[in-house]
């Protein structure tokens, strides 16, 4: 019975650890650089003197920034998808560690209990059967002295 506890929690548990993957986070943090690179890109450009060089640049530099805000929002929006997937998985790995934890404090108590029962069973036997047996394993002789008649 205790053989058969301990393969089933060593099973469970050797399927749920080979479950729980470390996954390297390298994608999401390239892709946070990126965003971080691309958005201190946004450098203003240098400003065209006189009255229509400042019109006639603004309309240019207005939709080159919303063309790059936009861009970094497809990078923003594809990195929340990302952790979010992530989160996911996180989530499903706290379940399954939980269920681990759980299978195993029971076997834990399991062995506990059958530890307590071994102890008990070996001190009733040393009191009760031991000190009846003489030295060598033979039964002392419950009527008086041996050997004198």
């Amino acid at each position: 019975m205790v053989q058969e506890r301990k393969k089933r929690i060593a099973d469970f548990s050797e399927s749920a650890l080979d479950n729980v993957k470390s996954k390297d986070l390298g994608e999401v943090g390239q892709m946070l650089t990126n965003v971080v690179t691309e958005l201190k890109s946004f450098e203003t450009e240098g400003e065209e003197k006189g009255f229509f060089g400042f019109f006639k640049k603004s309309a240019n530099r207005l939709d080159n920034m919303k063309a790059k805000y936009a861009s970094a929002e497809t990078n923003v929006n594809q990195i929340c998808k990302i952790l979010q997937n992530h989160q996911i998985q996180l989530l499903k790995d706290i379940a399954l560690l939980d269920k681990m934890y759980e299978l195993n404090t029971t076997y834990f108590k399991e062995l506990t209990m059958y530890i307590l029962a071994g102890k008990r069973k070996l001190a009733k036997v040393q009191q009760e059967e031991l000190p009846l047996n003489g030295p060598g394993g033979k039964k002392r002789s419950s009527g008086g002295c041996s050997g004198s008649q």
